[in-house]
């Protein structure tokens, strides 16, 4: 039973990558202009990495196609299963909340109230982002470091609990974004 769980979840990380590929296809990162498929394909590693299960790694796969590829979430329950889909849900910012601090806000009450594994997906997505400030526009660099330290001290803030795993993954974040960060800059 063990083996056939490991071979279905393999399948479903599979299924994920290649629906994943497909949508963001065309698309380039727009602080790097990379690729926009090496996002999801470094986020998922990430929770890999962490210990996700095959349902998370999925989602980290799809994390994006609702926000940017005008993908439905009944699409996404419909080809990877409700946990998949809940997990998608959840990381995907309403289009009212696009932009600025309203994002911002919106993310750093986000994140306090996920599910745990909903958390470690996103924590990976803000690790991927922040790792990359070497190669990107030094400006946009200072605000995205800006917004995370809002985020992660809202976190810190809410006092909810944090596994051995999303602790390790703030103390990355920190080392990436602390050179970065400006107080004097305006969000």
């Amino acid at each position: 039973m063990l083996f056939n769980k490991f071979i279905m979840g393999k399948e479903l990380i599979e299924k994920a990558k290649d629906f994943a590929t497909k949508c963001h296809k065309g698309q380039t990162r727009k602080f790097n202009g990379r690729e926009y498929i090496q996002h999801p394909s470094a986020v998922a590693a990430e929770v890999e990495a962490h210990g996700g299960t095959s349902e998370m790694i999925a989602a980290a796969w799809l994390h994006d196609v609702v926000e940017d590829c005008d993908v439905k979430i009944e699409t996404i329950g419909k080809m990877f299963g409700e946990v998949v889909a809940k997990l998608v849900d959840e990381l995907t910012n309403p289009k009212s909340v696009d932009s600025g601090d309203k994002k911002t806000e919106y993310m750093a009450h986000k994140t306090t109230v996920m599910s745990s594994d909903g958390l470690t997906i996103k924590l990976c997505d803000r690790k991927n982002n922040t790792s990359d400030f070497v190669h990107s526009d030094p400006q946009w660099a200072i605000k995205y470091a800006n917004k995370t330290r809002i985020i992660l001290n809202a976190i810190d803030d809410s006092g909810r609990p944090l596994n051995i795993q999303q602790k390790k993954l703030i103390d990355d974040i920190n080392k990436s974004i602390t050179p970065y960060e400006d107080e004097n800059k305006e969000i």
